[in-house]
């Protein structure tokens, strides 16, 4: 447990600041987490996506994708980068391959310009901020900051955001973890952009190719089995656990 891990550490580190002593823990965590795939660190999981979509998005806990199977035929998905589209002409993508396009803030596009509403889940007992940075209206890159004092549920961003023309929306930020989630929506339909985990400090997720742009779908929903290794999360309570094992302390 982290509190273990603090106790240990203090006999060999010149400071008795909490604080300074966690973020240690967790360089040193995430160090070790990056460096393999560890015991724990993946999981498999059934998804099932809108299939008329020549792009979809993973959820955030599905950070790194290492293996894709169809589900109805029980086929082997190629996991590829973006770049063998580019490599030939003429070329189309294969019905067993998937092509990682980027990590993406939003788990769909702005349909519309427009303001931005940020909602907390429920309210902090602390101030915290949502920085968000993107295309506006009037801006190739603009930074926005929305600051929630103790109390406070919803902000809405004073500029439009833009869809992605040709950047749209780069980063949605924390300045802290939360207590509760965090959801972006557009002010116009309420539709959901982005969700930033209360254990998380940014929105991303893995944005796919799941076919070719003239090759039509099989069916307007297809399923897939997806093996995945999920974000660092960081060690901030007492009995937190790396990787939810007392075997790393």
């Amino acid at each position: 447990m982290l509190i273990d891990i603090i106790t240990a550490l203090k006999d060999y580190v010149a400071t008795e600041e909490q604080s300074t002593i966690l973020r240690y823990v967790n360089a040193a965590a995430k160090e070790l987490y990056d460096s393999a795939d560890l015991p724990g660190s993946l999981f498999e999981r059934d998804f099932c996506v809108d299939a008329t979509n020549q792009h979809v998005t993973v959820p955030w806990y599905a950070k790194e994708i290492r293996g894709v199977r169809r589900k109805e035929y029980f086929t082997m998905q190629q996991i590829v980068d973006a770049r063998p589209r580019y490599n030939k002409t003429p070329w189309m993508q294969p019905c067993n391959q998937w092509r990682l396009i980027a990590e993406t803030p939003l788990e769909q596009h702005i349909t519309q310009a427009g303001r931005l509403v940020v909602t907390l889940a429920e309210a902090e007992e602390t101030a915290v901020d949502v920085i968000i940075v993107g295309q506006t209206t009037t801006s190739n890159i603009f930074t926005e900051t929305l600051t929630f004092a103790p109390g406070d549920l919803t902000k809405t961003t004073s500029k439009q955001y833009t869809q992605p023309q040709p950047f749209g929306i780069k980063s949605i930020i924390k300045s802290r973890l939360t207590t509760y989630d965090v959801t972006v929506t557009q002010e116009a339909d309420a539709r959901q952009l982005a969700v930033i985990p209360n254990v998380l400090r940014r929105a991303s997720n893995q944005l796919v190719s799941l076919r070719d742009e003239l090759s039509g779908p099989y069916s307007s929903s297809e399923c897939y089995e997806i093996l995945f290794k999920w974000p660092f999360i960081e060690l901030v309570n007492d009995t937190d656990e790396f990787l939810s094992s007392d075997r790393y302390d």
